[in-house]
């Protein structure tokens, strides 16, 4: 398993009877090296000896189109489709982030990311006293569903479906009038369900 892991898959794996085997990666990712060590040392290491080899196999469809892909492309084509890629996300986390703070500020927290298409919020539902009671799961998949706003709410995510305030959004899609629109329908929501736990 590639370290450091999302938060809360160690929990959602461990009541598998999976043994789980740390790998070290770097600032690249999954170390080569690291992974290289673990599976020659399988046999003797005392923590994988009893256990299973594993299968470390990938698609051989999907190695051969990213093989002929890379082929054609060439390293600088490559980097510089990484680079596209890169700012596409970039410039619609911006439109996002913008969005997020002109309806969502004072309604929920967020840390900007500096990667990937997910903007993840901690709604401000809590009642005072009772934050682990806060619970997003009912207010998206019924009410905000209602109003035309799709999110995953933060339980997915959890091992055991607890509750949390915590809402997944989706960046990869959205256009600039969508993100507006979607978000001050979700303050709507927000909003009403503060007014309802008498935090307004």
């Amino acid at each position: 398993m590639e370290t450091p892991v999302y938060s809360g898959t160690l929990g959602f794996l461990q009541p598998s009877g999976r043994t789980l085997i740390e790998i070290q990666s770097d600032h690249h990712g999954i170390s080569a090296v690291e992974l290289e060590r673990v599976l020659a040392n399988w046999h003797s290491d005392p923590a994988t000896s009893s256990l299973k080899f594993p299968k470390v196999v990938y698609s051989i469809v999907t190695q051969a189109i990213a093989g002929k892909l890379l082929s054609h492309w060439g390293f600088d084509r490559f980097e510089a489709h990484c680079d596209q890629v890169s700012k596409f996300y970039s410039d619609k986390l911006e439109v996002v982030d913008a969005a997020a703070q002109k309806h969502l500020a004072g309604l929920a927290e967020w840390n900007k990311p500096v990667a990937g298409m997910f903007l993840w919020l901690k709604l401000n539902i809590a009642i005072p006293g009772k934050e682990e009671e806060a619970d997003s799961s009912a207010l998206i998949s019924t009410r905000a569903v209602q109003k035309g706003v799709l999110a995953v709410p933060g339980c997915a995510f959890l091992p055991n479906a607890g509750k949390s305030a915590y809402v997944r959004t989706s960046f990869s899609l959205i256009d600039a009038d969508s993100a507006d629109e979607g978000f001050a329908r979700l303050a709507s929501v927000i909003r009403e369900a503060r007014v309802e736990a008498g935090l307004e």
